[in-house]
């Protein structure tokens, strides 16, 4: 129903097939996509290895990596089906809850795209699935042979993103509260071990921490964080989160007016967190396994920078945060049926009809998977054809979203710098070797504010190959040559002094007229 066979947009799905790739052949933890194939510092190398390990085995193409995406969420599901009724001994209720996880519109969509979060979700689950096994709360647990399950899938997790260290973590805090200090001092050692060769920059993912201390990670000229913008982004993510984006991944009809009204997301937004209370207080088993994760989860999307804020972070919780909405909403339903109603009591009857309702949120997923790209990315991909058909394999190109540039074109190609000095970016440009530029309108802000300033500034430079003048859309080929000789500064003054006498020639017609 949801199966998408289009690249997402977000570009770094185009990065983790590109990065598996290069494995897969050989090539080590490089980045094939950007100018001379530079070690990979950015993403975390787990994700790049299980696509590897895929291709390895004969799954070559994009539809195969994102089924196995898809079957990965299958079996989490079944691992959280055995982890519901743990916390709540009711099979019916679990099998609603798991039911809704299938019909979840964030969940479905992340099976269907190349990217990291269905994966880690798989390991998170396996970790507390494991954890939950009998034995491993007491104080023979070092024997268990899931105490080592739980530390193998947790170092996993992290190497497939760097928010693993909330399951990490969650081990020694579980065996803690369960008094095992011995278990929990063996349980800070995965963690130990997994963050040395993190440090080392080799295993990617190193560049977090830094984004995550900046004001705005894409507009680095406004520095890092004061006391008043760690307050401004704790109030304005404890706001989203509580009352947008929770409400979204537990009740995901509401998706359909989100945003389109304040006060209906300050409602129902403060009804689900009201259920989700309720549903934390009627857990009757393994809090001090649950308790610790969340715990672990809720600092961290309240810190995230905020124009990163979204369902995308808290992917690895959703189960949870789905099956608590459900199990509160329960229990409002069983104090207050008996006032509808004189008949037998409806269970979880009324949760079933309540979890199919997200199939018409469901349906948001598969318009968007049939439909075509909008004209903008279209004409941003008929770009990178033009680049693959008319331009020599070494050319390098300056193109916003440079992976997915290069799944379509086969040409290396990197994003512009963030920075208005103009000069800084053409520097950039001679740097890597830059022969092309894309100026794109796919609606991102920084291609305005850093881009196009430096273009028009050295517009001697550069020449139109390729045009959508209807969608701003522009391949233009760069002179390198001219930037780096002796007459260019001659050259760029006599531009400038033409284009003065012209808007003085404009200014005199406009003065005539009035």
């Amino acid at each position: 129903m949801v199966f998408d066979n289009k690249w997402d947009v977000n570009g770094d799905n185009a990065a983790y097939y590109n990065l598996g790739t290069a494995l897969s052949e050989g090539l080590g933890f490089v980045n094939p996509a950007l100018p001379g194939t530079p070690p990979e510092t950015h993403f975390p190398i787990g994700y790049p290895t299980f696509i590897a390990a895929l291709k390895t085995v004969g799954i070559q193409g994009a539809a195969g990596l994102k089924m196995a995406n898809g079957f990965l969420l299958l079996i989490t599901g079944l691992l959280w089906f055995e982890l519901f009724q743990k916390l709540i001994p009711r099979k019916n209720l679990a099998f609603v809850a798991v039911l809704a996880m299938f019909v979840s519109p964030l969940l479905m969509r992340f099976s269907t795209i190349i990217m990291s979060e269905i994966l880690f979700l798989f390991l998170s689950t396996a970790t507390l699935f494991s954890l939950s096994k009998k034995g491993n709360n007491l104080q023979n647990a070092l024997a268990s042979p899931y105490f080592y399950t739980a530390c193998i899938a947790a170092v996993a997790g992290f190497y497939v993103k760097t928010l693993g260290f909330i399951i990490l973590g969650t081990i020694p805090l579980f065996y803690l509260w369960s008094k095992n200090i011995k278990a929990a001092a063996a349980g800070i050692l995965p963690g130990l071990l997994a963050v040395f060769p993190y440090l080392s920059g080799s295993t990617g993912g190193g560049n977090y921490l830094h984004q995550l201390i900046m004001v705005n990670p894409y507009q680095p000229e406004k520095g890092l964080l004061g006391a008043g913008d760690v307050v401004e982004r704790l109030s304005s993510n404890a706001f989203n989160y509580g009352f947008g984006v929770i409400q979204s991944v537990a009740f995901p009809l509401s998706n359909k007016w989100l945003g389109s009204f304040l006060f209906l997301d300050v409602i129902f937004g403060g009804l689900v967190l009201y259920f989700i209370y309720l549903g934390l207080k009627k857990i009757t088993g393994f809090k001090k396994l649950i308790l610790p994760f969340l715990g672990l989860t809720v600092p961290v999307i309240l810190l995230w920078p905020d124009v990163w804020t979204g369902p995308r972070f808290i992917v690895h919780a959703a189960p949870l945060f789905i099956f608590i909405f459900l199990a509160g909403l329960l229990t409002w339903v069983e104090k207050y049926e008996h006032k509808f109603s004189t008949k037998k009591p409806a269970g979880v009857f009324p949760l079933f009809l309540f979890t199919l309702l997200s199939i018409i949120a469901l349906n948001t997923e598969r318009l968007k998977a049939q439909a075509d790209y909008p004209l903008n990315w279209k004409k941003y991909f008929d770009t990178a054809g033009e680049a693959q058909r008319t331009t020599p394999q070494d050319a390098v190109f300056i193109a916003r979203k440079p992976h997915l540039f290069y799944v379509h074109s086969g040409r290396q190609a990197a994003n512009f710098k963030n920075t208005e000095n103009d000069t800084l970016q053409m520097d950039y440009f001679m740097e890597i070797g830059a022969t092309h530029v894309v100026l794109d309108n796919l609606g991102y802000g920084s291609t305005p504010r850093y881009l196009f300033p430096t273009l028009e500034k050295h517009a001697i430079c550069f020449k139109n190959v390729m045009s959508f003048p209807e969608q701003h859309t522009y391949l233009l080929s760069f002179d390198r040559a001219l930037y780096g000789s002796d007459q260019y500064e001659e050259k760029l003054k006599t531009q400038r002094d033409s284009l003065l006498n012209q808007k003085d020639a404009e200014l005199q017609d406009d003065f005539l007229v009035d």
